[in-house]
């Protein structure tokens, strides 16, 4: 899914299953976008893999020149040479290796947040309209880790919705409270 589609100017997203739609949505305009950091991240991601000649983790030397200017760092011989000095082994370029220095030379070097904002928790909502049951509202926390859930104890195996969650928030574990309105202590009838 493209970048927009997960990082959409307002945060409205709708979910298709096999069965019908479900909208997530939230009350702040912020939980939609990337940071700066994890914006220059797919940036070079995507340059990266344009110059690739595997699946995204290796690249030849002989790009390095494209790829600094597709950066917006190109026609500089000395930052070029630096390039060079600092990434290429046996001409080829790694991926963690480029990643590493774009942040440095954007000034990310020492914010380990890579894409998680300053805010760790986020509140949304989730409208499911379908009938049966009848529509329902409920709040979805997320709470942003750069700690994979599956090592911390958590993880969506199984879970499709948070899996989906994971593919815009990865790492969050993902808490979803019983439709707003109802008694979530109440025995069923």
């Amino acid at each position: 899914v493209g970048t927009l589609y997960k990082c959409p100017e307002y945060p409205i997203w709708v979910l298709g299953s096999p069965t019908h739609y479900t909208l997530i949505f939230s009350a702040r305009r912020s939980d939609s976008q990337l940071s700066e950091e994890a914006q220059l991240e797919q940036k070079a991601k995507k340059i990266f893999v344009e110059n690739a000649f595997d699946e995204g983790g290796l690249a030849m030397a002989t790009n390095l020149s494209n790829m600094l200017e597709a950066l917006g760092l190109g026609n500089n011989h000395v930052r070029l040479a630096q390039a060079q000095t600092e990434l290429v082994r046996e001409d080829v370029i790694l991926w963690e290796d480029f990643r590493s220095w774009t942040n440095r030379q954007f000034g990310f070097d020492n914010m380990p947040s890579r894409g998680v904002s300053a805010c760790n928790r986020i509140k949304l909502f989730l409208y499911d309209g379908q009938d049966p049951p009848g529509p329902s509202l409920r709040i979805v926390d997320l709470e942003l880790s750069d700690i994979d859930p599956a090592l911390a104890g958590g993880g969506s195996e199984g879970d499709s919705f948070a899996a989906t969650l994971h593919t815009r928030w990865p790492n969050a574990v993902v808490q979803v409270q019983p439709p707003v309105g109802t008694d979530a202590n109440a025995s069923a009838s």
